[in-house]
């Protein structure tokens, strides 16, 4: 468990209050902080960088897409000059008149999707962006190389854990409803359908039926595998389910519902909700010798 400082225990200062959107300048520093010292200054940099100069690749092709995508500067005018280059991502993270926070976490997954060092090895990066995030009461964390809105670190945790689970069906249609959820247009209706697509998937999988409906599928996995569920939870999930479908079996009531009625709570809410269920059942598969794979 996280310590509370002295000064906080004791009433002599607040909690540090955060916007729901955006990034105060505490946030920013400590990003820019992870920014510098595992990309702009880590080992795999260093060997790009001579007299100041950025002259070898991976460096070398990927300095120049921040340039041009970023900073929406022509190539040609591409300065290789390293303190420069840093000077401009200083500038769009914590400068005076610095950039919207959402380009700030845009350039953080642009280099965990597109530069190749970190790429191979996002986790202690993300470790890292997570631990500022977290220390300054942010409700951004980043999960599998995107960001998304999340309030409770549990939360954190139960989505983390589902969408790196060992059925890459489910890994996608988590992944797919935080980025529809977290996009710069955010689709929160079809980030709930596929919230409880992951759920279909796995009962799928322990049904060993891959066309059962989801109220079928949980009646298998209770009579034929034997993994018996909570009463509250199987009712629960029925509900979510019936909010999703207009006649129990694959949905269609949402392509009928106008999207500005499915709010960003109500996505989150799935998300995190059929994570846990998902995490659940991989437990329970596991507890009754049920092998689960794609």
């Amino acid at each position: 468990m996280d310590k509370i400082p002295f000064s906080i225990r004791e009433g002599f200062a607040e909690l540090p209050k955060v916007p729901y959107q955006g990034l105060n300048e505490d946030i920013r520093m400590g990003l820019y902080n992870v920014v510098y010292s595992e990309f702009l200054n880590g080992d795999s940099t260093r060997y790009c960088i001579m007299n100041n100069h950025i002259v070898n690749e991976p460096l070398t092709s990927f300095a120049k897409k921040i340039w041009s995508d970023f900073f929406n500067l022509p190539l040609d005018q591409w300065n290789q000059f390293l303190p420069e280059f840093i000077s401009k991502i200083k500038n769009l993270m914590i400068g005076d008149n610095h950039y919207h926070f959402a380009v700030t976490l845009e350039l953080i997954e642009y280099i965990l999707d597109n530069y190749e060092p970190i790429h191979e090895d996002s986790e202690e990066f993300e470790k890292k962006i997570n631990d500022v995030l977290k220390k300054n009461n942010s409700i951004y964390r980043i999960i599998n190389q995107q960001f998304v809105k999340l309030s409770q670190e549990e939360e954190v945790k139960e989505v983390s854990k589902a969408s790196n689970s060992p059925l890459e069906t489910v890994n996608i249609h988590l992944k797919k409803a935080m980025r529809l959820m977290s996009q710069q247009n955010p689709d929160y209706t079809n980030s709930v359908e596929e919230s409880i697509k992951s759920v279909e998937s796995i009962c799928e999988k322990i049904a060993e039926d891959p066309n059962a409906t989801l109220g079928k599928a949980l009646k298998i996995i209770e009579k034929k595998r034997k993994i018996e569920l909570p009463t509250p939870l199987k009712s629960a999930f029925d509900k979510l389910y019936g909010w999703t479908s207009a006649d129990q079996g694959i949905r269609h009531a949402f392509s009928e519902v106008p999207k500005e009625e499915v709010d960003i709570e109500e996505a989150r809410f799935m998300l995190v909700s059929c994570s846990a269920f998902v995490n659940y059942l991989i437990d329970e598969s596991i507890k009754s010798g049920i092998k689960l794979e794609d």
